[in-house]
């Protein structure tokens, strides 16, 4: 390889690096058309960028584009294996899609790679609630809570599932924790939790 060959090389995965950066703070900041755009010139300069595949298609995920999201993170995963949280993305937009075999496949993976993951628990029970498997969804609800005791959303999850099974007293239980802990949740939300509490405080009657 001449120098000047070796330049260009390297010059290319410089500035793939750079899109790619600006990819992955404009995924944060919400501005996912410029995310797409930047995360797709990473890729052209350098084809082998994982990681670029990723929040690109963590872009198209937050827009709806579940086909585009799972193809980004099929990729991602062809380039560099076992990474849970590209399972664990590509599950969510096969739970999006519908198809919840594959989202579960997906969620399984992430949880061989990453057993301690709080939330990945909380996608899987997501799928088996929505299966009616609702004991199977408890234990991931209650492993999510084992791992992060804060994680509000396995709380209000596990309410939820905890009113299909008819337990009253947990379900009341667990929203009021999730109130508890959720302290970013919107005023909007807390009214509405609020009012099942107290729609599941009648039936105690």
């Amino acid at each position: 390889m001449s120098l000047l060959h070796q330049a260009r090389s390297i010059a290319s995965r410089v500035a793939s690096s750079v899109y790619h950066d600006w990819g992955e703070t404009f995924v944060r900041q919400g501005h996912l058309k410029k995310a797409i755009q930047s995360c797709t010139r990473a890729i052209e300069l350098a084809p082998h960028r994982y990681d670029a595949y990723f929040n690109r298609g963590v872009a198209y995920l937050r827009q709806g584009d579940y086909d585009a999201a799972i193809a980004d993170f099929t990729t991602s995963l062809d380039l560099l294996p076992k990474q849970f949280k590209v399972f664990a993305h590509r599950g969510l937009a096969a739970y999006y899609k519908g198809d919840m075999a594959a989202a579960m496949s997906d969620y399984n993976m992430a949880i061989y790679y990453s057993s301690r993951e709080s939330m990945l628990y909380v996608y899987r029970g997501m799928v088996e609630h929505d299966e009616g498997r609702y004991e199977v969804a408890l234990r991931d609800y209650d492993d999510a809570i084992r791992y992060n005791g804060r994680n509000a959303i396995a709380y209000r999850r596990r309410a939820e599932t905890q009113v299909k099974l008819g337990n009253v007293r947990q379900a009341i239980r667990d929203y009021w924790t999730f109130l508890e802990v959720g302290m970013m949740t919107s005023q909007s939300t807390r009214a509405e939790i609020e009012t099942i509490i107290g729609d599941l405080r009648q039936q105690l009657v």
